[in-house]
């Protein structure tokens, strides 16, 4: 079994910095965020845990870059504003003093975004109605007139069918 994964444990260079080995983390959600999407203290050590542990790469849980209607959760990063960045660095300078290298996934939840927390539908939705939430948009056999900021970002699509009320 040791010849069969013979490179795991090698090193991979990356566009001139180095990966200790082929071990990777992949993005899951830990809920540790703060209330307001900053990076908890708990959250730092959940991944420097991780780095510690031999983990040549992590990648960070998805980070919000439009918040509230980009946002996928009440305990989800965000990266949207300035004054996130200062314990961002800090997560990452935690796992580089474990010689792990680390990045981001970062989200924007689109249609997934609930309209109950942003407080409003999402654009994606006027056009595919997918749950149970989106109890306001209903079909209807009449042209509806589109809003002026729904023409301007979306010149090519005719809304048919769709009334919000």
């Amino acid at each position: 079994m040791k010849n069969n994964f013979k490179h795991i444990f090698s090193p991979l260079k990356v566009r001139g910095m180095v990966m200790p080995n082929r071990v990777a983390m992949m993005p899951m959600g830990s809920d540790l965020a703060g209330h307001t999407g900053e990076l908890s203290d708990e959250q730092i050590k959940y991944y420097e845990q991780r780095a510690r542990g031999g983990t040549g790469l992590i990648i960070v849980e998805n980070v919000c870059v439009k918040y509230p209607e980009g946002s996928n959760g009440t305990t989800q990063l965000r990266i949207d504003q300035d004054c996130y960045i200062p314990r961002l660095w800090n997560l990452t300078e935690a796992c580089h003093r474990h010689g792990s290298m680390i990045g981001v996934q970062i989200n924007h939840a689109g249609a997934s975004a609930m309209s109950s927390r942003i407080g409003s539908l999402y654009l994606r939705r006027l056009f595919h109605p997918n749950r149970a939430e989106n109890h306001r948009v209903r079909y209807q056999k009449k042209n509806w007139k589109a809003s002026p900021k729904i023409t301007a970002l979306l010149p090519d699509v005719r809304l048919t069918q769709v009334l919000i009320w």
